[in-house]
């Protein structure tokens, strides 16, 4: 979640609406969804206190937390409350840093602050800014601009940022070294998907993929996540689940609803440490995965699939952007190259998504035989995994484990 903490005045509201327009996302005021239930908060605070009004904006805060993929404001003196600061570890939580004359010029005398009236403002606003500094993972000055120039240049320290390059399942670490091997499991009945994972857990891969899209029962959501449960005993490796859309490659179609129904019971009741969801499904739908997966310990691998050509530059890293600002945790792009100079394409843009914008691990290939180099240097120019095929492939140009497993270790740079 991307978290918006400050000082009455700060325009945490003002911004957080526009960074969540900028980036296609929901967008959540703490206040305006305590004042929705339970009415203004200069009454709350009149009718019960201060301490009964934190443990209620808690409660509150947890349920966003929870809730879809988001930007979050809460309000100036929610850090006080140590659930709130526990909860907030591990979101990416920005702090508009205003000082108390831009408060008081920007406020006033608002009634509904309760805070304005009450004594000892300074102080407060003292300990509130250590509390700031201890929750933040970004502070941006805020004492000049319109919320424009401040959106402009929160968006601009985003993309400076250092690349986050790690995600860790078990003892797999995507982003450090040499490209990870996924194999794709693509057994049409449970027996098949078995025998599959069972030769599996014995190839020289770091991770399984199970294309639940080949799976007859697939539709059956409850039969889906009890057999994921059980190739997760049989494999011993990280397991992602993929549904692949025919749209996108996949092998059949579900209607959306009882796609996301699968999902859901996958991450609920069944046993995967990833799960691969497509950019181009519905925006509000998909970020309710992305929460749902989090919430249970589960990385998403947002991912987008051209079989008939290959987007230009600029697109591809918008499109690996985009997976980033929804909340994926790994970003993944797949094209069909014409000519050698769309393998080129695709190279180049992964360069540079890797080196200027990524705060996450990328997957990007070039499919088919002409793209073939792009499976086995990513090393090189920013690709953390990819795919190696076992005794089937699920897509054109992957390569048999053994060979692929030699050919990397053979480009490792010294």
């Amino acid at each position: 979640m991307i978290v918006l903490v400050g000082f009455m005045g700060a325009g945490k509201s003002t911004v957080g609406r526009l960074l969540a327009e900028r980036l296609a996302l929901p967008f959540t005021d703490v206040d305006d969804v305590i004042e929705s239930r339970h009415g203004a908060i200069s009454a709350i605070f009149q009718r019960s206190g201060e301490p009964a009004f934190r443990a209620l904006e808690a409660d509150v805060i947890d349920e966003c937390l929870r809730g879809p993929f988001g930007v979050l404001s809460l309000g100036a003196g929610a850090v006080e409350t140590p659930r709130v600061r526990t909860m907030l570890d591990g979101h990416e939580v920005w702090w508009l840093d205003v000082n108390l004359r831009g408060t008081r010029r920007r406020v006033g005398d608002d009634p509904a602050r309760p805070m304005l009236a009450a004594p000892g403002l300074r102080e407060r606003f003292d300990s509130r800014r250590a509390l700031y500094a201890e929750v933040a993972t970004h502070r941006l000055d805020v004492n000049r601009g319109t919320a424009k120039s401040v959106l402009a240049r929160l968006l601009a320290m985003r993309e400076r940022q250092t690349p986050v390059a790690c995600v860790t399942i078990g003892d797999v670490v995507l982003g450090d070294g040499v490209p990870k091997i996924i194999v794709p499991l693509v057994g049409s009945t449970a027996a098949e998907i078995l025998d599959e994972g069972a030769a599996a857990a014995s190839l020289d891969c770091d991770l399984v993929e199970w294309r639940i899209d080949y799976y007859a029962d697939v539709a059956d959501a409850v039969k889906t996540a009890e057999l994921s449960r059980t190739l997760k005993a049989a494999v011993g490796k990280p397991v992602l689940v993929t549904f692949r859309t025919k749209r996108e490659g996949g092998q059949r179609e579900l209607p959306e609803a009882a796609y996301f129904a699968v999902y859901d019971a996958v991450i609920a009741h069944g046993c995967a440490d990833l799960v691969d969801v497509e950019l181009a499904l519905p925006a509000e739908r998909v970020a309710r995965l992305v929460s749902a997966a989090h919430a249970q310990g589960i990385k998403v691998v947002m991912s987008s699939h051209d079989f008939e050509s290959t987007p230009p530059k600029d697109e591809i890293i918008r499109r690996l952007r985009s997976m980033q600002d929804r909340g994926a945790d790994v970003l993944k792009i797949a094209v069909m190259p014409r000519t050698p100079d769309d393998v080129l394409t695709l190279l180049r843009a992964t360069e540079e998504m890797h080196r200027l914008y990524a705060r996450r691990p990328l997957i990007t290939m070039a499919m088919g035989p002409l793209g073939a180099v792009s499976r086995v240097s990513g090393e090189l120019f920013g690709s953390c995994a990819t795919f190696g095929a076992a005794a089937q492939s699920s897509a054109p140009g992957q390569i048999p484990v053994d060979e692929l497993r030699a050919i990397l270790n053979a480009l490792k740079p010294e």
